[in-house]
């Protein structure tokens, strides 16, 4: 049998011993890791809400520039309506007492 003090023992306290620090270091890298994911999980979500943001400006922007083609198109299209040329166009003045829009 072997006594307290024998190498085996020695042995197995100190493989333990390892194994223990070795656990604590894996815990202690896995929440270091874990909060650093979290920060560049919390900036990619920010950027995200700013490009989000950002995307739906530009529709908005392109809806308002096609707009007006898309309008200039189908009546070209569908009534052959054309832009008039300068001698055709006609201004209409307003006395001073009429209201514009009325």
């Amino acid at each position: 049998m072997h006594t307290v003090n024998s190498p085996l023992h020695w042995w197995a306290f100190l493989l333990l011993l390892l194994a223990v620090l070795g656990s604590a270091l894996g815990v202690i890298h896995g929440r270091h890791y874990e909060r650093e994911m979290l920060s560049q999980l919390q900036s990619l979500e920010e950027e995200w809400g700013g490009l989000n943001y950002e995307w739906g400006r530009l529709r908005l922007e392109k809806s308002a520039y096609t707009r007006h083609v898309r309008i200039e198109k189908l009546a070209r299209e569908k009534f052959l309506m054309q832009v008039p040329a300068a001698k055709e166009v006609v201004l209409i003045r307003l006395k001073n007492g009429a209201k514009k829009g009325n």
